[in-house]
């Protein structure tokens, strides 16, 4: 558990990328940031082909003269893809709907979102719930398509108060009918990074928060990752 929460909060996303996706930069004024000495890791979901290949891919990293104004900082919910979360699908279940939420203990400003699943996702949805105000829709993916992922970003910043509920729903299929469906018949699935297991995210894509504001937030994700893996250690939940 402690290993699991330590690379949770020290890990930076650097996004995703599907063949096909144009090159894409972060909005205007926002940097990510990379700290001295990381180790970069890439993961490559690879699919089997009726012929021998050789991926010769080349990733590119595009570095900023000019000093960003603010930093981009990721905020999945639930955290860590969902690792701690119970994620449990019954077989031939066509509609399991999958949730989580987390109150942001400070004001955000979020630039864009994006969702994460394998091949049973269907639907995915965050909703932003900001105190004394309407339900806010931050993300809405209605057929999702595990081969074409990516980051979308608002137009314009949104600003989320303190207090602000951050509702995250996945839909998965995990039927027959299902045409990604990898067993037959459909069994149980649980979590799991191969596609034959499931995660599900869907990230909040924020303008990161000045250094005392990160303190706070990093706190509470922390909370949230750790209170999901006790709640995984109570013998009285499935």
């Amino acid at each position: 558990g402690d290993r699991l929460l330590t690379a949770s909060t020290s890990l930076v996303d650097l996004g995703a990328w599907t063949p096909g996706f144009a090159r894409r930069g972060t909005p205007a004024g926002l940097r990510l940031r990379i700290p001295a000495k990381s180790v970069l890791v890439i993961q490559m979901h690879l699919h089997p082909g009726e012929v021998d290949a050789i991926e010769d891919g080349v990733v590119g990293l595009y570095f900023s003269k000019a000093g960003p104004r603010r930093l981009v900082r990721a905020l999945s919910v639930p955290p860590a893809l969902g690792i701690a979360s119970g994620l449990n699908l019954p077989a031939g279940d066509r509609v399991f709907r999958f949730s989580d939420t987390f109150t942001l203990p400070i004001d955000v400003d979020a630039i864009g979102a994006r969702g994460d699943a394998h091949l049973l996702g269907r639907e995915l949805t965050m909703t932003a719930l900001p105190p004394a105000r309407p339900p806010q829709g931050l993300l809405r993916i209605s057929e999702w398509d595990p081969a074409w992922p990516g980051s979308y970003f608002f137009t314009v910043p949104l600003h989320l108060p303190k207090g602000t509920i951050l509702r995250s729903e996945i839909v998965y299929d995990n039927s027959a009918s299902n045409p990604r469906q990898m067993f037959t018949p459909p069994r149980r699935v649980f979590w799991g990074r191969l596609p034959s297991g499931e995660t599900g995210a869907i990230t909040l894509l924020i303008a990161g928060p000045s250094q005392a504001d990160a303190a706070p937030l990093d706190a509470a994700v922390t909370t949230h990752l750790r209170d999901q893996l006790l709640g995984r250690r109570d013998p009285c939940r499935p």
